[in-house]
């Protein structure tokens, strides 16, 4: 949606709703952001939704996972997530081998990246199907990242390995009826 402002700083301080077809997408501040209050809003946005999308950076978590551990297992408060949980890990291009000129070994390295924090996450006792996590260059190389206006055939030269269309295809097969259950 066009609504949501995207950024690799800090963009959201509330909560935004955005309809996106058969689903309602709801930006909340990020996880990890530094500032305290974020972690409580993003956990009460969660409560009702169907899918609960995580973003985390290429350095994965720092500091304080808890707020990761209550989305996914639950609190006294919350029923857990578990399995509704989708992680995105951004910056697959910041991994250490080129996509473009070494495509096995950036291959290798998305596995290990999502074994890490798989790894991680299991350290919380929480555990996740392989198929939760993605990895996606959401601006490969930083190309576009000082530009004001961008469009989508500007990432086509990157589209065949920067993760994106397999998320999109993800969340465009997410069922009508699931998107429906909290």
């Amino acid at each position: 949606p066009r609504d949501l402002r995207i950024s690799g700083a800090v963009a959201t301080d509330t909560v935004q709703v955005c309809d996106a077809g058969h689903f309602r997408i709801v930006d909340c501040p990020g996880f990890q952001s530094g500032r305290a209050h974020h972690d409580s809003i993003a956990l009460a946005a969660t409560v009702s939704a169907a899918l609960v999308i995580v973003v985390v950076h290429v350095n994965l978590m720092i500091g304080d996972a808890g707020l990761l551990e209550s989305i996914v297992t639950g609190t006294d408060l919350t029923v857990g997530k578990g399995r509704r949980v989708l992680f995105l890990v951004n910056r697959a291009d910041e991994f250490g081998a080129d996509p473009t000129i070494v495509p096995e070994d950036f291959a290798r390295l998305k596995e290990l990246k999502a074994a890490e924090l798989r790894g991680a996450l299991a350290s919380l006792s929480v555990d996740i199907d392989d198929l939760q996590v993605h990895l996606v260059a959401g601006d490969p190389f930083g190309q576009h990242a000082a530009q004001v206006t961008v469009v989508q055939s500007d990432f086509d030269e990157n589209r065949s390995w920067d993760g994106i269309d397999a998320l999109k295809s993800a969340l465009l097969g997410f069922s009508r009826g699931a998107a429906r259950s909290g």
